[in-house]
């Protein structure tokens, strides 16, 4: 399963990218494949592109990705890759404090337990079609 990392960026790029990552790993651990964003970081520390390049690459990838991480914090590119998604029929799981998830309104006390049941959504849609 391809798990999008949208969360905030701009606000701290290195604590943004690094809090991006641990959760990015958390989805290797559970056995998924994570896109993470926020490592273009290191693109842009050695080639500054205008900031729509980076949107348009991230639209690409959710439309590849199976379920989309929403982490907290406010930013308008994660809310703009959210109505992306949804937009998509991308499920997405939001963070809603450090030890909660929420998907399609159930709550998860783990990242873990909210991927494995959009897994099941996800397997549940392909067996539909």
């Amino acid at each position: 399963m391809i798990v999008y990392i949208a969360g905030p960026y701009t606000s701290a790029p290195e604590k943004n990218t690094k809090r991006a990552i641990e959760v990015g790993h958390e989805v290797m651990d559970a056995g998924m494949t994570p896109y993470v964003p926020h490592l273009s970081h290191y693109m842009e520390s050695v080639r500054q592109r205008p900031y729509e390049d980076w949107m348009k690459i991230d639209f690409e990838f959710i439309l590849c990705a199976d379920v989309l991480v929403r982490l907290i914090g406010m930013s308008s590119g994660t809310e703009r890759e959210t109505e992306f998604a949804i937009k998509h029929a991308v499920p997405i799981i939001t963070e809603t404090s450090e030890a909660s998830w929420e998907i399609g309104g159930l709550k998860h006390k783990s990242l873990v337990s909210a991927l494995m049941y959009a897994s099941t959504l996800s397997l549940h849609d392909k067996l539909r079609s």
